[in-house]
């Protein structure tokens, strides 16, 4: 089929299977609305073409030219775009579900409510980009590039980012759940309401990072640091942050329950109010640390080190605290003997 064979199968709204259109000019014609099974677009020239609001099935993109395309409310499965240029492409609302996008180009394409499911996304570009609400899900993102983009309320699930290139990248009201950025550097950045969820971030480093507001429950923090992190109202509930460090870290109303916080140095940190009900504190260093208000209530703080930290009306309700070490703990709250004798009222009936 050549350009006008096709120009006319495009006017009569024909659905396209298995044709060959590889190394061909087709920029600009038209495909939207349109159902494309197998069609093979292989290093074609399709410069400004629309597939707006289509079907595309198990077609072959890798090497094409889609730069000015427009893919909007289009859900392309099992493709190949390998290599693809897209920029300036319109990809808003387009699916990509279990297709190839490997060092596909997307620089300066528009990514909004984007979806890429069960794909491969390995080296893709998305550098400089605004990534807005777009869902990365069960997806090889290894090597892929966002380095300066600007990542707004978008998801990343069960995918692996310790690989990408992060550098300068800006975050906002994002999730990632149950994924993994281990070694990442976020030091400096600001990661204001993100959701790090059941996420493996083993030796990151968010030191003077702002991560007011962060969630960071469940997941694994070994090895990482937090020195001078700006860190109000973050949730570390069952995170596991042994050994890390939050040296001067702002941590205000910070919540830790049942963290395991094993030899974690908290030294010169801000604690105030910060809640530590049930937590694995063994060993931990809180030299110097405020804690005025804050509520380690069954907390394990055996051989953890609190000198010189302002512990005023600190809450140490049933905790097991041998070897814990204190400057003045006379100023701290005790166990609570009304609340001790409720907890050990047992029913007759």
């Amino acid at each position: 089929m050549n350009r006008q064979e096709l120009e006319a199968a495009l006017a009569k709204e024909v659905a396209l299977s298995h044709e060959d259109l590889s190394g061909m000019d087709l920029s600009g014609l038209d495909f939207s609305g349109l159902s494309l099974d197998g069609v093979v677009f292989r290093g074609s020239n399709l410069k400004g073409a629309r597939f707006r609001e289509g079907a595309i099935y198990q077609c072959d993109f890798s090497d094409a030219d889609l730069s000015g395309t427009t893919f909007q409310h289009t859900a392309v499965f099992q493709c190949t775009l390998a290599r693809a240029k897209f920029a300036e492409a319109d990809l808003r609302t387009t699916n990509f579900g279990e297709s190839d996008l490997e060092e596909a180009d997307l620089r300066g394409a528009r990514t909004t409510l984007t979806m890429f499911a069960a794909s491969n996304c390995a080296r893709m570009k998305l550098n400089g980009n605004f990534v807005d609400r777009v869902t990365m899900a069960q997806t090889n993102l290894e090597g892929i590039d966002l380095t300066g983009a600007r990542i707004e309320r978008s998801t990343f699930f069960e995918t692996d980012l310790s690989t990408a290139k992060l550098v300068g990248i800006s975050w906002d009201k994002f999730v990632v759940f149950k994924t993994s950025l281990a070694g990442q550097s976020f030091a400096g950045m600001a990661l204001p309401f993100g959701q790090m969820m059941d996420v493996n971030l083993e030796g990151c480093d968010f030191t003077e990072a702002t991560i007011a507001n962060c969630n960071f429950k469940g997941s694994s923090l070994k090895g990482a640091k937090f020195d001078r992190a700006e860190a109000p109202n973050t949730i570390f509930v069952e995170a596991d942050v042994e050994g890390v460090s939050f040296v001067k870290a702002r941590l205000y109303q910070a919540i830790f329950m049942s963290v395991k916080a094993k030899d974690a140095d908290f030294t010169g940190a801000d604690l105030e109010m910060s809640i530590w009900q049930k937590a694995q504190c063994f060993g931990a260093r809180f030299v110097d640390a405020r804690l005025p208000y804050a509520d380690f209530s069954y907390a394990d703080i055996r051989n953890t080190d609190f000198t010189g930290a302002n512990v005023f009306r600190t809450r140490y309700h049933g905790v097991q605290d041998g070897g814990a070490q204190f400057t003045n703990r006379a100023v701290a709250l005790g166990d609570d003997e009304e609340l001790a004798k409720a907890e050990r009222f047992v029913s007759k009936y």
